[in-house]
């Protein structure tokens, strides 16, 4: 799944045995250094000792094991898992955790909101926000300009094909197709190649990896 999130940011690998937490609450309220505390309290409970750093990144022993973001430039940290530190850690141990601190901090609130507990009003704007959220238009087409290339291998005619696909907002902008050998002459491919690709979406070209 692909999920373009509304605050921007680098692109984040969610993998399996990830955990991914949010806080929501009035901005006025919102303090990073206090939430980011409260998370690396938390992992104190369960036996980790994690502290926060000038970034408001919680770390154990100068490794990152969560981040936090914020709009600035990225800096590469070398990161770390939990379960380095606490083997038997679960998702639920950690979620349990930093959900107590939080109640200690704020009061007991309810854990779970689910779509049925909303007024219809509520439902409305959700049901358009999702729909916002899935689009194409915008998990894609606001993306600025890039060049994919890639290489295609025809072993039939023991060739080899460099392909560079530049994309603009998510479509295709142009094809440049060389095979770095004079005597073949590709510019009938190239264009056909641009007149049937150019203005498409540009996830065809996956199928070229």
């Amino acid at each position: 799944m692909c999920v373009r999130r509304i605050s921007g940011g680098g692109t984040v690998y969610h993998d399996q045995g990830n955990t991914n937490y949010s806080v929501f609450m009035p901005r006025e309220n919102f303090d990073r250094d206090m939430s980011a505390i409260l998370v690396s309290s938390a992992l104190n409970s369960v036996g980790i000792p994690a502290t926060v750093n000038k970034r408001h990144d919680i770390t154990v022993d100068g490794f990152k094991n969560i981040t936090s973001a914020k709009g600035i430039d990225s800096v590469r940290s070398e990161v770390t898992n939990l379960i380095n530190y606490s083997p038997l850690i679960t998702h639920k141990q950690f979620s349990d955790s930093v959900i107590n601190k939080f109640s200690s901090k704020f009061g007991p609130f309810k854990n779970n909101i689910n779509f049925s507990d909303l007024d219809q009003i509520s439902k409305i704007e959700f049901t358009q926000d999702t729909s916002t959220l899935n689009s194409y238009d915008w998990l894609y087409g606001q993306t600025p300009e890039f060049v994919f290339e890639t290489c295609l291998e025809l072993e039939s005619a023991n060739l080899n094909l460099e392909i560079k696909i530049v994309v603009d907002k998510g479509l295709i902008k142009s094809i440049s197709i060389d095979s770095k050998i004079p005597e073949f002459q590709l510019n009938d491919l190239e264009s056909t190649a641009n007149s049937c690709l150019q203005g498409i979406h540009s996830n065809f070209y996956w199928l070229l990896v």
